[in-house]
């Protein structure tokens, strides 16, 4: 399987329109979409979208973005009742895809492995295919993406 380049989605044809409207934008601000989902609430198109940066993301960052944005999702889509929140991924945002971790390559990670109870923490040194690279403690070690149960950022550590 190849890496996946789309933001995390769920299968729906909008999220792939909001995503091909908002990912230059979002480019141009310095930051990546990571995920973006949207529901309606009444007459309202609401949508969800989760950005990143390697050096962070600032709540101003997220505020530009959404002042841009918005606008323009509401030509693309003909919608005027739009409801859009930009935020960044959180310390401890569950991994969901496998370009989620490539995303975040370099930062601590807490991992969750089949038939375990605790959260181990390791460092994402590389990802190759679905072959990932951790440090943990003192020695190397490398997991298939099919081999974790669950992985979230460690909000501990940067």
């Amino acid at each position: 399987m190849d890496l996946e380049t789309k933001p995390t989605a769920t299968s729906h044809p909008l999220n792939e329109q909001l995503a091909h409207i908002a990912t230059p934008m979002a480019t141009s601000y310095g930051v990546e979409i990571v995920e973006i989902q949207h529901s309606y609430q009444h007459a309202h198109l609401h949508v969800y979208m989760v950005v990143y940066a390697q050096n962070g993301v600032s709540s101003e960052q997220c505020a530009a973005l959404h002042r841009a944005l918005l606008p323009r999702l509401k030509v693309h889509l003909a919608q005027p009742h739009i409801m859009l929140q930009v935020s960044s991924p959180g310390s401890t945002r569950q991994l969901k895809s496998l370009r989620e971790f490539s995303l975040f390559c370099g930062r601590r990670l807490e991992v969750l492995l089949p038939g375990h109870s605790e959260w181990i923490p390791m460092r994402l040194m590389q990802v190759e295919g679905e072959q990932l690279l951790f440090q943990a403690g003192a020695a190397p070690r490398r997991l298939s993406y099919h081999a974790i149960s669950k992985a979230r950022l460690d909000g501990a550590a940067p």
